[in-house]
């Protein structure tokens, strides 16, 4: 009798013990000291997981089985990515992103509305809040951004903590967005291959504004035609109309001409000078970690300039805009001369411009020394990695394969939670 209950107790605590080992792998992911939610915002053109395209194309991993938002999600992380709008500046994305949280109408500001003329309300996102519930802005929340994500999620995190002067002089009831005060609710930023002092490529379309006016034009003719794959989310502009609303809009060469000549785009904030300018309206979050990340697919070439490196894999595209980053060396672009270290870039964005905003704190990032806040860690630049190449499950350079795409994620976020 004795025997069986001794049976029957080692049986038990084995079973227990059996059931330990097996839950563990599950929440081996997100052991470190935080778990706060990660809100990964895309680039320029890109989408997000309330995006038309998304359930076919995840913009995090092009292919379904590839998505970085669900893989991290297995492991117990908290992810979101929602879309703000693709080609609209990084002042109006981040107001966007500020109303997908926050479960809010969207408002660009009186001051910023008026300045640029659009205008100053967009869309309804009341009871539509990105992470179920609308986020308490004191609530930590950690932001990731790829390409010009990078550049939208350091202005939301400024004017979160420091406001904005201009919209708090031009009306009594600013968004609370532009008040300030709420830098606890910025716990990290991190960015990758985010052009924070602009990219030489974006110049040779942006400045001769005929290029942006014919993408705006194209883009703007799909959308109303109904043969768009995404939604435009310019409606600010009158170029689309929220979706859920069933208005339609009517197709306006003048308005798209008006949108190129702003200077309220994507494409100039993606400028040298319209990057240098944005850097001004934005201050690091002292009370922030920070990480940025970069990529390189160049070596140098003939007088110190740069070429594609053909032992990787490239994305096409990338041999003209990449050729282009390097041409533009020993040459004033937007008022600024562009030395020889601009020429090392990812396919489309400088590493020198990716590394850190100039003018900010910054340091090389090591893994045996403590982190403190408000202070650029660099991290080192990917080499054979290009600007793409973070978007899907690379199968040459630094990941090497689905496996490497994802731990690249998974040691980011594991960084950030131990930060």
């Amino acid at each position: 009798m004795k025997s069986k209950k001794l049976i029957s107790v080692i049986s038990l605590v084995l079973s227990v013990c059996l059931i330990f080992s097996v839950s563990v792998p599950a929440f081996a992911g997100n052991a470190g000291k935080t778990n706060y939610p990660f809100i990964f915002v895309h680039g320029m053109s890109g989408w997000g997981e309330d995006s038309p395209q998304e359930s076919k194309t995840p913009y995090w991993g092009t292919q379904p089985e590839n998505n970085v938002m669900t893989y991290l999600r297995e492991k117990g992380y908290t992810v979101y990515n929602p879309a703000v709008g693709a080609y609209s500046s990084a002042w109006d994305r981040a107001c966007e992103l500020y109303a997908k949280l926050t479960g809010t109408v969207v408002d660009y500001g009186e001051a910023h509305s008026k300045k640029y003329g659009h205008e100053r309300f967009g869309r309804d996102y009341t009871g539509k809040a990105a992470m179920g519930e609308p986020w308490d802005l004191e609530s930590p929340l950690n932001f990731v951004g790829h390409s010009f994500g990078g550049e939208t999620v350091r202005l939301l995190a400024s004017l979160l903590a420091y406001g904005d002067e201009d919209e708090k002089a031009a009306c009594a009831d600013c968004s609370e967005l532009f008040k300030g005060g709420h830098e606890k609710g910025v716990y990290s930023v991190s960015t990758i291959s985010s052009p924070h002092n602009g990219s030489t490529v974006s110049n040779y379309a942006s400045d001769l504004v005929v290029p942006e006016f014919i993408m705006m034009l194209v883009m703007h003719y799909q959308s109303v035609k109904g043969e768009s794959k995404g939604d435009l989310m310019l409606d600010q502009w009158g170029l689309s109309a929220d979706p859920a609303s069933g208005e339609k809009v009517r197709f306006s060469p003048a308005k798209c001409m008006k949108l190129a000549l702003s200077g309220d785009h994507c494409g100039y904030d993606l400028t040298v000078q319209g990057a240098e300018k944005l850097n001004k309206k934005i201050k690091t979050v002292k009370t922030a970690y920070c990480f940025s990340y970069s990529a390189c697919i160049t070596k140098t070439g003939k007088c110190g300039y740069t070429t594609a490196d053909k032992q990787y894999n490239i994305f096409k595209m990338f041999n003209l805009t990449s050729f282009l980053a390097s041409a533009s060396v020993n040459m004033f672009v937007g008022g600024k001369f562009i030395d020889k270290s601009w020429g090392a870039n990812d396919g489309i964005v400088p590493v020198k411009s990716a590394l850190y905003p100039f003018d900010e704190d910054h340091i090389t990032y090591d893994a045996e020394r403590t982190l403190q806040t408000g202070v650029w860690y660099v991290m080192s630049t990917l080499m054979g990695v290009d600007h793409y190449d973070f978007c899907s499950a690379a199968e040459t350079g630094e990941f090497g394969s689905r496996e490497g795409y994802f731990k690249f994620y998974t040691d980011l976020v594991e960084k950030v939670c131990n930060a």
